[in-house]
Parts: structure tokens; C-alpha cells; sequence
């Protein structure tokens, strides 16, 4: 009953079919296979191509292959969503930890060195923030060396010259050009010092 057949006279007119009187009589774009008998054509019959959809196990099969195809989906987004989320994470959090370190650092604050994990180049900019924290902390040691070592050179000068005025102030010492052209020698040191520290 899912294939349309017709049957023919000799003529070409319809004798029989099984989808009613549709095409009563044959014509020359459907194809009609000859009806024999003892080498003689007495008719002839052609048959219908059947929809595949017509066919009860070809929708099943469309049905279950939809729904397959649904599921397949909704489990590839699935396991997409949960693979991004985990990428996600393992590049955010050596990132975090990178960020935490670098703000701890602009507070003057010592960081922690916690193993990174994570790609190389995630690694390779942890390596380079430690390094970078090093090199800081050895540049204070050096600046608090040098501020000491400026503060030492300037104290001699300034304290001699303190001396002399207070002397000469108090009438131990008498105040003559001689002990003014040493003050100013010390002031000029001082001067020189100071210019120093510009450069």
C-alpha cells in the first residue's frame, strides 16, 4: 500500500490501481514497464516512488535520530560550558596569584613565594615578579646604605661649622678672617656634597 502502482491496456488507459483513478491514461514522462505474456505485450504497469517519510520505520528512524541529535547537542554544550569554566580557572588563578603579588608589592608589603602553576608563560611572568621583587628589596638595602653614607659625609661639615659658630658666639674663639675663609672651605664642601647628590 506505500507504493502507487498503475496498470494499463495495451492502449495506455488505466485498467487498475491502487491510488484511484489519477492518471487515467499513461503518459510519455512516466515510465511504463510492459506487461508479456507468451512474448506478446498485453499491458503495462508503471509504480509510484515512495516518500521516505510515508514509511512507519523510516519516521522512526528520523524520530530517534532527531532526538539523538538533540541529546548529542545539549551534551556537547554541556561539556563545552564545563571545559571552559575549568580552562577558565587554571588561567585565572595563576593570574590572581600574580596580581595579589604584584599589589603586595606597590604596598612595600613582602610577597609569598608560592609555587605557580599553570602554563609556561604564566610561570615565566611569576618568575619575573619574584625577580623583580628581589632586585626592589636589594635597591632599599642600597638606598638606606646610601642615605647613611650621604647623612655621615654631611654630619662632619655641618658639625664642625656648628662648632666654630658656637665658639665664636660664646667668645672662646676670636672671629677672624683666617677662621671665616675655614667655615666658608666647610660650607663649600658642603655645597659639593650636595650638588653631588643630583647626579
Amino acid at each position: 500500500q506505500d507504493i502507487p502502482i498503475s496498470v494499463y491496456n495495451e492502449q495506455g488507459i488505466l485498467a487498475a490501481s491502487n491510488r484511484g483513478v489519477g492518471r487515467a491514461r499513461a503518459s510519455q514522462d512516466h515510465e511504463l514497464i510492459p506487461l508479456k505474456e507468451s512474448g506478446r505485450v498485453i499491458g503495462y504497469y508503471s509504480t509510484g516512488l515512495i516518500s521516505f517519510r510515508t514509511s512507519p520505520a523510516s519516521r522512526e528512524l528520523i524520530d530517534t535520530m532527531t532526538t539523538v541529535l538533540a541529546w548529542g547537542v545539549l551534551l556537547a554544550l554541556g561539556i563545552s560550558i564545563a571545559a571552559a569554566a575549568y580552562f577558565s580557572r587554571q588561567v585565572s588563578r595563576p593570574a590572581q596569584s600574580i596580581s595579589s603579588s604584584l599589589r603586595q608589592m606597590t604596598e612595600g608589603k613582602a610577597i609569598h613565594n608560592e609555587k605557580i602553576s599553570g602554563s609556561e608563560e604564566m610561570k615565566s611572568i611569576a618568575r619575573s615578579v619574584r625577580s623583580l621583587h628581589q632586585r626592589l628589596k636589594q635597591e632599599q638595602v642600597i638606598r638606606s646604605q646610601w642615605a647613611q653614607d650621604i647623612a655621615h659625609d654631611l654630619r662632619t661639615p655641618v658639625s664642625s661649622m656648628k662648632a666654630q659658630f658656637e665658639a665664636m658666639t660664646d667668645g672662646v674663639l676670636p672671629v677672624t678672617p683666617e677662621r671665616l675663609q675655614r667655615v666658608s672651605k666647610e660650607l663649600l664642601r658642603m655645597e659639593q656634597l650636595i650638588n653631588d647628590l643630583k647626579y
